[in-house]
């Protein structure tokens, strides 16, 4: 394991073969030029995070979720904190408003327990070593569908996937309101062709990644997969894990011996395949 104070648990689930990609309603320079955002997402204005949402939302995309729903009723989740001053406020208002078109119920008490503070990551490697965990009560047996106002390499939505899985429910679709895909639609689930390469690529990591992380590859994003699999080695993968951790003031600690990369790598500079072949266990 990686030397210092140990590592926050989240858990997580395979993805199966069929999981939907994710649908984002507008292009994310189109919400994060609107007047509303900054109020919004700063959480000083329920009112702003409403408006922000119903002036992006698009027919098409909600179209395209009732196509992917085709008649099933889950229950919409929103990334959201259990403390509401001050907190974003986009994604809740994105799931009333999206509970309110397709006729669909909210659940408003499944919470972010801890603060990731993601949207000043310089790279994916703080990402993980500083995941968002959940709290909350999950109906055994019901269906879930997860929303976030954004989705980078979609870490936070595969987190909160496996919270809910974990304890019985049943994530069936995720969409996010804004999104930098060229067709705002994300392969989010991790595809066999990716979980292949990985594992030839860095043979050590799937164990180690279970014993450092409490969950497999086979749990990762394909955003997330597709950075890990381009790394030079697995002992980068750890320095630059270590890096992070420092960066993060978790530990002061240093990684292994050899010479660890710039850390400032971005999470949307690995390419990720978008095949529909996935990697669900």
């Amino acid at each position: 394991m990686l030397p210092g104070v140990a590592l926050q648990r989240v858990q997580r689930s395979p993805w199966p073969d069929d999981f939907p990609d994710l649908i984002g309603q507008v292009a994310y320079q189109t919400m994060r030029t609107h007047p509303a955002y900054g109020p919004a997402k700063a959480g000083t204005d329920n009112q702003a995070a409403l408006s922000l949402v119903y002036e992006c939302i698009s027919d098409k995309a909600m179209q395209e979720i009732k196509n992917i729903l085709d008649g099933r009723r889950p229950r919409i989740v929103a990334v959201h904190a259990e403390e509401a001053q001050g907190r974003n406020k986009i994604p809740m208002a994105y799931g009333e408003v999206l509970g309110g078109v397709l006729g669909l119920d909210t659940d408003p008490g499944i919470v972010q327990s801890s603060v990731a503070n993601h949207g000043s990551a310089p790279s994916i490697y703080h990402r993980f070593v500083s995941p968002p965990c959940f709290d909350g009560y999950v109906e055994a047996g019901a269906e879930y569908l997860l929303v976030d106002d954004t989705c980078t390499a979609g870490g936070t939505l595969a987190n909160l996937k496996g919270f809910i899985e974990n304890r019985g429910g049943k994530v069936v679709m995720m969409s996010c309101l804004a999104s930098n895909q060229p067709r705002l639609r994300y392969a989010i689930s991790l595809s066999r062709p990716t979980f292949r390469q990985l594992g030839l690529r860095h043979p050590q990591l799937h164990d180690w990644w279970i014993e450092e992380f409490g969950y497999g590859t086979e749990c990762l994003t394909e955003g997330e997969a597709g950075n890990l699999r381009v790394a030079p080695s697995f002992d980068t993968i750890r320095n630059r894990l270590a890096e992070a951790r420092r960066d993060l003031n978790l530990d002061s600690n240093e990684g292994v011996d050899e010479g660890a990369p710039d850390a400032t790598e971005m999470v949307d500079r690995a390419p990720s395949s978008q095949s529909s072949d996935k990697a669900g266990g």
